[in-house]
């Protein structure tokens, strides 16, 4: 049932699809919720319409799981050829909306009828979202300040992911939109990936001391680049676009392929090798020494360059996610003196721990995280004039 306010006079809006994966949404209740009636001017170019709960409509074998449109749904649509979908109905007012989110991903509709910088437009969901994601490769990760969403559009949907059950509130229509332009995480230039809206993705956050406008290429066994980021403020956001499991062509990595990751330098027009330290899938929580593709995963993990003087300091948290306590296990190239210190998402330091001198190569400190609040935590080592960050994950 809709928990929320309407207009109560009628409003047309037009959906318009493309060839291929759309993932879309309404801000109006239609008049007619009846799923094939809604479907039935595109309907002989329709393949496939799903819901974020496995239910679908594919008219060409008469399924109909879904039966009515929930305007608190996202669908995820495919296309032979273009289209647009009308639908008459009543406005959604979204400020008095609430969008309930489960713990992990959600395929969620955008409320508003206008556009909505990201962080301002998941305000209310801001201390549990893990990432969001377009239908395009964008991506919001608050933890790290990644947008590369940028604005949300009326009429998308969007793949939210969790930390714990939410509930979405989107601000009202006459809300100012945001206008922080420099906050947008710029798009490669230079690796380009040939594939994309194949209807299947993960995604790679990577911390990396690498100067802003280095770019990150993930390529799968056949050295196809399946996706691709740019590096700014030691980190990069990579969607890595999947095989689309209703061509015949394979156009994406393939589940559980192991990716390779590389790293471009503009300035000498190189691409180099990166080498991947403490990966971790979030919304399984496991940990592994290989990239390998599964769908809908979140991956974040630490890159090292060799040649960069910086990344002979490292740290990881083993293990991680975290319950009650953890080692943290840290690198130095010479004694020096080191400081490990623990932020929250927000920048809020909520713990120090060693500051002494430790001896070269590998070191360890336990740690004590029991009184830590679920979530996503920035962990930096300080040594010197030098610092490197990892982060941890502490789930209760």
């Amino acid at each position: 049932m809709l928990s929320g306010l309407f207009v109560q006079f009628t409003t047309e809006i037009n959906i318009g699809l493309n060839a291929g994966w759309n993932m879309i949404s309404s801000y109006v209740v239609p008049e007619n919720t009846n799923i094939v009636d809604i479907y039935s001017p595109v309907v002989d170019n329709l393949k496939i319409a799903k819901n974020g709960y496995g239910l679908m409509y594919v008219p060409a074998y008469s399924i109909n799981t879904i039966e009515n449109w929930n305007v608190l749904d996202g669908y995820l649509v495919n296309m032979l050829q273009s289209g647009t979908l009308t639908i008459n109905g009543y406005q959604i007012v979204p400020e008095e909306t609430t969008i309930p989110l489960s713990n992990g991903w959600t395929l969620a509709p955008y409320l508003r009828n206008n556009p909505m910088y990201a962080p301002t437009a998941f305000e209310s969901i801001a201390d549990n979202l893990v990432i969001a994601k377009d239908n395009f490769g964008g991506v919001y990760v608050p933890l790290y300040g990644i947008n590369t969403i940028g604005y949300l559009e009326p009429t998308y949907g969007y793949y939210l992911n969790v930390n714990t059950e939410s509930n979405l509130v989107y601000p009202s229509n006459s809300a100012q939109k945001g206008s922080v332009i420099e906050s947008i995480t710029p798009n490669p230039k230079h690796l380009v990936p040939p594939v994309g809206r194949t209807g299947n993705s993960a995604t790679l956050i990577l911390q990396i001391d690498a100067p802003n406008g280095y770019e990150v290429g993930v390529y799968n066994s056949d050295n196809v680049l399946i996706g691709s980021g740019y590096v700014q403020n030691n980190v990069v956001a990579v969607c890595l676009w999947g095989d689309n499991s209703i061509t015949d062509i394979t156009d994406g990595a393939l589940e559980n392929e192991e990716l390779i990751v590389k790293i471009f330098n503009p300035k000498s027009n190189t691409l180099s090798s990166l080498t991947l330290n403490s990966i971790n899938e979030v919304t399984s929580g496991t940990n592994s020494n290989a990239l390998v593709y599964l769908e809908n995963a979140v991956y974040f993990a630490k890159g090292v360059l060799f040649e960069n003087e910086q990344a002979k300091y490292s740290i990881s948290v083993v293990p991680n996610p975290v319950t009650s306590s953890t080692v943290f296990e840290f690198y130095l190239p010479e004694e020096s003196n080191a400081e490990i210190q623990i932020y929250t998402g927000t920048g809020e330091l909520v713990a120090s721990i060693g500051n002494k001198v430790y001896s070269a190569g590998l070191n360890r400190i336990n740690f004590d995280a029991s009184n830590l609040a679920s979530g996503m935590y920035n962990i930096v080592l300080n040594s010197g004039s030098k610092k490197v960050s990892s982060f941890m994950i502490v789930g209760k």
